[in-house]
């Protein structure tokens, strides 16, 4: 979230995002009339999670910062690099 469109669609939130706005999870969207909403993409597997975050979010058991990799979990429908096809 650091282009110039980006930093427009974040003034028009209306409240800071908190944990969300640095979650690899979030999902900054704006509509064609200029309203500002942040969607986590998560929350589509995670059932622990709201879709649309009442902000700002202080606590989140899905928060990932960028670079973030939990040990052992692959998100459904995602495969981690190298383990494509047989046996190594």
């Amino acid at each position: 979230m650091t282009d110039q469109s980006s930093d427009s669609a974040r003034r028009k939130l209306g409240a800071a995002p908190g944990l969300c706005g640095t979650c690899v999870h979030a999902k900054l969207n704006e509509t064609n009339r200029g309203t500002a909403y942040l969607r986590c993409t998560r929350a589509a597997w995670d059932a622990r999670l709201p879709r649309y975050p009442r902000l700002p979010v202080t606590t989140c058991p899905g928060f990932e910062p960028p670079g973030f990799e939990a040990p052992g979990f692959e998100a459904p429908g995602f495969e981690a690099p190298g383990r494509e096809g047989g046996d190594a």
